[in-house]
């Protein structure tokens, strides 16, 4: 996203201070995180809307925090209405403005760009591909990218591009990183599974950080295929509309690795193989696409 010259990149960056604020402000409900949290959630939402959906996992966290604090009640009620009165016309003026005034409705998507016409279930299961890069009549190819899944992972890696029409050098490293990713993709969903079942203490996160980020993923996953699935836009499904994901990931993964005591054990050898792998293909892929141009 960092060679985009749009508001994504500013909206995921509000949206993962977010993230580190409310944190901050469960192990410290001061007004100075709540106010910082209401700029940071209400300004990435001015940014982008979906920036929004981090507000749940928000959600999730005053309500553990009011209650396990249940007898000191009354004192975060001043604190939330601060913070609604700052989120709340930060995070949809724009919106409501353009209701108001031309008619535009909420959540409004122009169709623009390439428009899909096949059915629910085949973007929903049909994952044939022959191609690690997204499939788009602009591109030369046969259709255009019409599975949810394939779109996601395709556009995570490649936005929209074909790059081997770039360079056909680049083709064997693009293999090599949608492996990887791939690989990467199934351990940290693997990863999230046993992080948050533990109860033996074998993972180093606690229930507060389970909540947070076990509500953010699936917030994150409802919004997405909501988005996705509800519109007949390519681009709908792109990527950067769940770009927030990775940051769910990279926790996921990094106390998965962290609880591998052994580090020559078979299966953090793996695991650092394969994020090696990621690595290097993915540089040697946008170092030979800029040499390329």
């Amino acid at each position: 996203m960092s060679g985009s010259i749009n508001n994504d990149a500013l909206s995921l960056a509000l949206a993962t201070l977010a993230v580190y604020l409310i944190i901050l402000w469960y192990k410290d409900p001061s007004y100075k995180y709540t106010i910082m949290l209401a700029l940071a959630i209400g300004l990435s939402m001015m940014a982008k809307l979906s920036g929004g959906t981090v507000a749940p996992a928000v959600a999730a966290l005053f309500i553990l925090k009011l209650v396990k604090d249940r007898k000191n009640f009354v004192k975060y009620i001043p604190k939330f209405l601060v913070f609604g009165v700052i989120v709340f016309p930060l995070g949809i003026w724009w919106e409501v403005k353009n209701m108001i005034k031309y008619g535009m409705p909420f959540n409004y998507i122009p169709p623009v760009g390439e428009q899909l016409s096949a059915g629910l279930l085949a973007r929903i299961f049909d994952i044939r591909t022959g191609n690690v890069y997204p499939c788009l009549l602009s591109n030369g190819d046969g259709y255009d990218e019409y599975n949810v899944f394939l779109g996601l992972f395709k556009t995570s890696l490649f936005d929209d591009a074909n790059l081997g029409q770039e360079s056909a050098n680049i083709n064997l490293f693009a293999v090599i990183l949608f492996a990887a990713a791939l690989i990467l993709a199934v351990l940290s969903f693997i990863a999230m599974i046993l992080v948050l079942k533990d109860k033996k203490g074998i993972y180093d996160m606690s229930a507060e950080h389970k909540l947070l980020f076990g509500v953010l993923y699936i917030s994150l996953i409802i919004s997405y295929l909501s988005f996705a699935l509800g519109s007949n836009n390519y681009s709908a499904m792109n990527f950067r509309y769940i770009a927030l994901l990775i940051v769910v990931e990279a926790v996921f993964l990094g106390v998965f690795a962290d609880a591998i005591k052994d580090k020559q054990h078979v299966r953090f050898r793996l695991f650092a193989a394969t994020v090696l792998a990621f690595a290097a293909a993915s540089a040697s892929t946008y170092i030979l696409l800029g040499f390329s141009r």
